[in-house]
Parts: structure tokens; sequence; C-alpha cells
């Protein structure tokens, strides 16, 4: 989650902390723990989210890599995280709509890109 939340506010890692993203983020949390249990993992969408702030925290003064791809307008890893999420979900009839719509906006992001 911190990647593509990343890319499209174009911030550092460290201000997904802000109180501003904390309700997006444990949405988000719930349903990647919901994905993780249905594939056998055991964690709690409490432990994804304060995982996630301890990431974000530990590196709070970096550029996520896609991040940087957004911003250099490149295709970014994209598909093979929240895609990946999102797939891994579909087989198993969980609906993710936060992270569909993350996925969603990095995708039409890069539609944007005029690279020639």
């Amino acid at each position: 989650m911190i990647n593509p939340l990343t890319a499209l506010e174009q911030c550092q890692n460290g201000d997904l902390l802000s109180p501003v993203y904390q309700t997006q983020l444990q949405t988000l949390s719930q349903e990647i723990a919901s994905v993780m249990h249905a594939e056998g993992q055991e964690v709690s969408a409490k432990e994804v989210f304060a995982f996630s702030l301890a990431v974000a925290s530990a590196t709070a003064q970096n550029y996520s890599s896609m991040n940087r791809d957004v911003h250099y307008k490149r295709l970014s890893e994209i598909d093979y995280i929240t895609g990946y999420l999102i797939n891994r979900a579909e087989s198993h009839g969980i609906a993710t709509p936060a992270n569909r719509a993350l996925y969603q906006a990095i995708k039409e992001r890069e539609l944007s890109y005029d690279i020639t």
C-alpha cells in the first residue's frame, strides 16, 4: 500500500504517517489481511496496519520505487504488487475495492504519459 499511495500523492514514505492517510491505510490493511488469511497467512488487519506504519516510519525520507516510476513517467510495478493482490483476492472471491481503486489510479496515470 505504501508504493501506490506515495506514487499517487508524489510524497515520501513518511508522509503516509499523517492523520489524513490513516483511514485509507486501515481500509487497505483490512483488505490485505483478508487476502493473506485466505492464502493461509494468519495476520490481522491491525498487524498489517502497524507493519505499514513501521515501514513508512523506518523509510520516512525515502521515495518508493513506484513513486519514482510515476514521477519519471515510467511504467511501474503496480501489476506485480497491487495487481497480484487483486488477482489472489479474486481467486478467493474477496472484494478489494480500495486496492482496486489504487491499482486503477496508477494504471490511469500510466496511460496519461506522453511516451514517444
